[in-house]
């Protein structure tokens, strides 16, 4: 049992400040570590064991053969405007960390692989504005979030590995908030009680890369979908002595904190003397959302009439998307076993959100993305060390959504500007 002075303002600012959105995560947004952004994310059939939980588990095995491990830090400073203003979003900034640790039963190789971005700044964003409120809905809270995957990877033959593991958050949620509210001439007090679960959930990942001729790889990764949703109920008595104010105030409030769509991802990548040129198209199933803001019911019983108004959200009609991207690789050996590796990729991020013109504000648009990458590789003290970089131009189409109703909260809406990306990390192989 808890006390404090607290007033029906602040039960309703605890309430709407709860996270409410639906988007992306920082891995889908700008790609993981160094190498991966370098070549445009076209990862799903490239040999890399440390980026190997995100791309694609399968590639596990098909890394150095060593133990190794990677630190990355990225910055991407969001300078896309909505109706020619600043929306204020958040830069992103966060450290990468990959392990991929092999080992042999019996005849067969298989390998453990970790990897992880946390934000610097918090490891989840919570944060709601309302859904006729013009923001970057992609943007605002998705980047901003702790992602781990922790996988298997398993070499069945020379021509095939497959691999498996899983995507893991935590989550938090408020089963039931009970406040008591009186007031007399000697003050107000109240009495809450708060009761919190916190479940771990994980979404499963599989994937397979099949090499049919020496040089060629074929890959697949498919994952589930991942869904953060926050239900609360809120019960409020309220007592003012020498008043009618006598009753209850309810909150219902439902909506989802975060949502990573299903997604299937086909590609190749073949090794041509000193490149390595990949390719891939990816597939995310963003219609299974049907809520991007929370819908909040009251009901209030005080004994005197208090307007309210409960908001629900139409189904925001996201479409399943389709994303291409290619890469390519140069490595040029140098003096004393060191080389300098180059990359280059592009990609380009259909948006899942559709035009707007209702009484919602949902700013999105089609991405064009365009990346360089470079690791320097040489041997130290018995280890094998790459210092890599990347750094990616994110650009978003310029879109502008006409309203039907003119006078619409928030009136007609524009959206579009660049994504500045950079990445710098290094890798040990033991």
């Amino acid at each position: 049992m808890k006390h404090s002075r607290i007033s029906l303002a602040l039960l309703a600012l605890l309430v709407t400040g709860l996270p409410t959105r639906a988007s992306a995560n920082p891995t889908e947004l700008l790609g993981f570590g160094s190498r991966g952004p370098g070549m445009g994310n076209a990862m799903v059939a490239t040999p890399d064991a440390l980026s190997a939980p995100i791309y694609n588990p399968a590639a596990g095995v098909l890394g150095t053969g060593d133990y190794e491990f990677g630190l990355n830090y990225t910055y991407a400073r969001v300078a896309i405007d909505v109706n020619g203003r600043d929306p204020n979003t958040l830069p992103v900034r966060g450290f990468s960390l990959a392990g991929a640790i092999p080992f042999d039963i019996g005849g067969a190789h298989l390998s453990f692989n970790l990897a992880a971005y946390a934000p610097d700044q918090f490891l989840l964003r919570a944060h709601t504005v309302p859904g006729t409120e013009q923001r970057l809905v992609m943007w605002d809270n998705g980047p901003h979030r702790l992602v781990v995957n922790a996988t298997f990877a398993v070499r069945i033959a020379d021509w095939l590995s497959v691999g498996f593991g899983a995507s893991i958050l935590g989550s938090v949620r408020g089963n039931q908030v009970d406040f008591q509210l009186d007031a007399d001439p000697a003050g107000t007090r109240a009495e809450s009680v708060l009761s919190i679960d916190f479940p771990i959930i994980a979404a499963p990942i599989v994937g397979v890369i099949v090499t049919p001729i020496p040089g060629l790889r074929l890959g697949a990764r498919f994952s589930d979908e991942l869904g953060l949703d926050v239900v609360l109920n809120v019960t409020a008595q309220v007592r003012v002595p020498g008043t009618p104010v006598d009753g209850d105030f309810d909150f219902q409030f439902r909506g989802p904190s975060g949502f990573t769509p299903r997604e299937l991802v086909l590609g190749g990548s073949g090794d041509i003397g000193r490149f390595t040129l990949s390719a891939e198209l990816a597939w995310r199933q963003w219609s299974r959302v049907n809520q991007l803001t929370a819908l909040v019911g009251v009901d209030v019983n005080l004994g005197a009439p208090v307007p309210t108004t409960s908001f629900e959200e139409g189904d925001p009609n996201l479409r399943d998307t389709w994303t291409p991207r290619f890469g390519v690789e140069y490595r040029h050996p140098l003096a004393d076993n060191r080389e300098l590796q180059l990359r280059a990729g592009y990609w380009f991020a259909q948006t899942p959100v559709p035009i707007q013109t209702g009484v919602t504000n949902y700013a999105d648009a089609n991405r064009h993305s365009g990346t360089l990458g470079a690791t320097y590789a040489f041997d130290f003290s018995g280890a094998r060390v790459g210092l890599e970089a990347a750094f990616q131009l994110q650009y978003m189409e310029r879109r502008v959504s006409i309203k039907d109703d003119p006078t619409t909260s928030g009136g007609d809406l524009s959206v579009g500007g660049p994504v500045y990306v950079l990445s710098l990390g290094a890798r040990v192989s033991l």
